[in-house]
């Protein structure tokens, strides 16, 4: 048997040079995955910030309770602010982030987020996936 035919019928290393083809597009995946999930809790957590902060506002601008909290629009956007706990957003959020509104659709005072977004990095390329959050709370 010459040199030729037995390196073609060789198969010693097979699983080796498998794991090298497939292991990168796991690495990608799972890189992926993660960074997903990551954006999925950073838009749960501003949905939360935004409900929170307009039940604060309206709860402090009917009765008066805690009127350096949520009582002004712009101590109201310092409290979501300091609410949001996610993962970072790009741009930053800032105080301007959050449009606090009186609302005539829900008769209540309303929170929403402008201008946010989450770099989501897939492993292979970035992108920029806009999030938004809007809550209203009756009064």
């Amino acid at each position: 048997m010459s040199r030729v035919q037995r390196f073609l019928t060789e198969d010693r290393g097979a699983s080796t040079v498998e794991f090298v083809l497939v292991m990168p597009l796991l690495a990608v995946l799972l890189m992926g995955t993660i960074y997903t999930c990551f954006m999925m809790y950073a838009t749960a957590t501003l949905h939360y910030t935004v409900e929170s902060a307009a039940r604060c506002y309206a709860v402090n601008y009917v009765f008066g309770a805690n009127a350096a909290r949520c009582g002004t629009v712009a101590a109201t956007q310092a409290y979501a602010l300091s609410t949001y706990r996610g993962p970072g957003m790009t741009p930053a959020l800032t105080t301007t982030s959050f449009l606090v509104t009186d609302d005539t659709t829900c008769n209540g005072k309303k929170v929403e987020v402008i201008n946010a977004g989450y770099r989501l990095r897939t492993g292979i390329m970035t992108v920029s996936v806009p999030i938004t959050a809007s809550a209203c709370f009756p009064i």
